[in-house]
């Protein structure tokens, strides 16, 4: 019951003064790839939608020493990435495109980052290309 008093009131008092609750957005991203992509597996497009002032979680792809890792973005400019090495160390960062090619085997991590904007989200695509 007084759970009840204590949110009404709360919410006549936030009505009163115009107070909106505001809802943050989640620190989430989506990746679209399809299943003809994942049989050839060397090249993968992903299409991402990331909120403004945000990254991404960071993505492994395994590469061979003697192999190169191709990654190219395309869409918003405003949007860049960083390169991480197998122990986590950083690589560097880039706008558009980068080709690496690791000194041993082992995971490349990838993670995008989205500025603040005036936008709600951010769209881009990514092609990932691995020989």
């Amino acid at each position: 019951m007084i759970k009840s008093l204590v949110l009404g009131g709360t919410i006549a008092t936030s009505s009163l003064f115009g107070i909106t609750p505001v809802e943050l957005p989640e620190m989430k991203y989506t990746a679209e790839v399809s299943s003809q992509q994942k049989a050839q597996s060397p090249h993968i497009t992903k299409h991402y939608v990331l909120p403004t002032n945000s990254s991404s979680e960071k993505e492994p792809f395994y590469v061979h020493k003697g192999q190169k890792i191709t990654i190219k973005k395309s869409g918003d400019t405003s949007v860049y990435f960083t390169l991480h090495n197998k122990n986590g160390e950083f690589i560097g960062q880039y706008s558009s495109a980068i080709t690496y090619y690791p000194k041993e085997d082992g995971n490349v991590y990838v993670q995008f980052h989205v500025p603040f904007l005036y936008e709600d989200q951010v769209r881009f695509t990514v092609d990932y290309t691995i020989k």
